[in-house]
């Protein structure tokens, strides 16, 4: 008898084994195809006030470096998930710019899920999706943040030539002054 109730009983759990592994096969199958996010090609991200290039390093620190050589390129992953937003991310490293506070910004490990990774622009500016907080620099080559209710006209930045066709307007309340 206990033969035969053990022999049942792992009948059972094969056949609840083979019911699993049919649901699963069937949920990768009917799965939806991977994301089809657009790239644009490596480039260099030059201010327009200072003439440096936006750059970072593996201590997440992100600033401008005047010589706008090398592996300091960004690439621009336009991401389907949040229309008009975008990740950047650096050549040398393979992180991305992210925001961290209302002003700071650093290089960290990409997520386009998490909102303080992703951008948005128009063919010169490039503001935070999180926030709308203006990407600036100085001539200390700190970059940052800035909110205000006017962004200043000479902190633009060179952005691939196509991309005003495909990237968002500027946030409401927003203006450029000179």
């Amino acid at each position: 008898m206990r033969f035969a109730m053990r022999r049942r009983l792992s009948r059972i759990a094969a056949g609840m084994l083979a019911s699993v592994a049919a649901a699963g096969a069937l949920v990768v199958s009917s799965a939806a195809p991977a994301s089809a996010d657009a790239y644009t090609s490596w480039t260099y991200l030059r201010n327009a006030a200072t003439l440096d290039c936006l750059a970072t390093d593996w201590s997440t620190r992100v600033y401008t470096f005047t010589g706008c050589n090398g592996p300091q390129r960004w690439q621009l992953q336009f991401l389907d998930a949040y229309p008009g937003s975008f990740l950047l991310r650096n050549e040398a490293t393979g992180r991305c710019l992210k925001q961290v506070t209302i002003s700071r910004v650093i290089s960290a490990s990409c997520d386009g899920s998490i909102i303080e990774f992703r951008w948005q622009s128009t063919s010169e500016f490039i503001w935070s999706a999180n926030t709308g907080g203006l990407l600036v620099t100085d001539f200390t080559r700190k970059v940052s943040l800035y909110n205000a209710d006017y962004w200043p006209s000479d902190q633009s930045w060179s952005l691939p030539y196509f991309l005003s066709a495909t990237s968002g307007n500027l946030p409401q309340n927003e203006s450029l002054v000179s």
